[in-house]
């Protein structure tokens, strides 16, 4: 059964290429930046669990927002998303069951996620 969860999302090519989503009271950040050598968006997601954002934050640039995640979680095909028939308001929760078996949350202190390489903006 599919567990449809809203997304807010900005850039949109084909599907959004920048999303945040809650689950199970925890924020995520699906990333898909333009890669400017190969002129084509990847074809995967970069995935960050976020901390809390201030309206602020939300209110302006995404480009660089994964900084500020508390770590990356996984790098997803976008194939493996499951978006509701418009693509732009909700995704299939049980994408969440692939992240966090790749990536489970525990209360262990983790490096931030701008360790991680990341495409510029």
């Amino acid at each position: 059964m599919i567990r449809w969860t809203k997304i807010n999302y900005r850039e949109f090519w084909d599907v959004p290429r920048i999303f945040f989503v809650e689950d199970a009271g925890r924020l995520f950040l699906f990333d898909c930046q333009f890669d400017n050598i190969t002129e084509d968006y990847p074809t995967s997601y970069q995935v960050f669990l976020m901390p809390t954002l201030s309206a602020a934050e939300f209110a302006g640039s995404w480009a660089k927002l994964w900084l500020r995640a508390i770590r990356k979680l996984a790098t997803v095909p976008i194939s493996t998303v499951k978006f509701d028939a418009t693509k732009r308001a909700f995704i299939d929760a049980a994408i969440f069951d692939t992240i966090l078996g790749v990536a489970p949350l525990t209360n262990e202190t983790v490096a931030h996620a701008h360790a991680e390489p990341h495409a510029p903006a």
